[in-house]
């Protein structure tokens, strides 16, 4: 089984327009991609992918647990926001000081 078909069979938007535009998607017997046009013109148009950053998966180390923290009512939104932002900037400053001693 094909991504696209495998996307399809479990109703989820598709994700890249390749999917969109296949024929497992558009000509599925469900029914499911009725917006298939609109799917692929948003991804088209107006979709963006994520910019990549090497330090990515260390700053969601630090952002996820502090939004826990929010979800569970154990600390504000601002003080939420303080704090990923004070520990991303040092995270970063300790990562591209990593980068230059290369």
């Amino acid at each position: 089984m094909k991504a696209s078909e495998i996307t399809v069979e479990y109703g989820e938007a598709p994700w890249r327009v390749s999917v969109a535009k296949s024929e497992a998607f558009l000509k599925h017997p469900s029914g499911k991609p009725k917006s298939a046009m609109i799917a692929i013109d948003s991804m088209e148009n107006y979709g963006k992918p994520n910019p990549y950053n090497p330090a990515w998966a260390e700053f969601m180390d630090i952002y996820h647990p502090i939004l826990d923290e929010l979800w569970l009512d154990k600390t504000t939104p601002e003080d939420a926001c303080k704090r990923i932002t004070e520990k991303a900037n040092e995270m970063l400053v300790e990562f591209y000081e990593k980068l230059e001693e290369k």
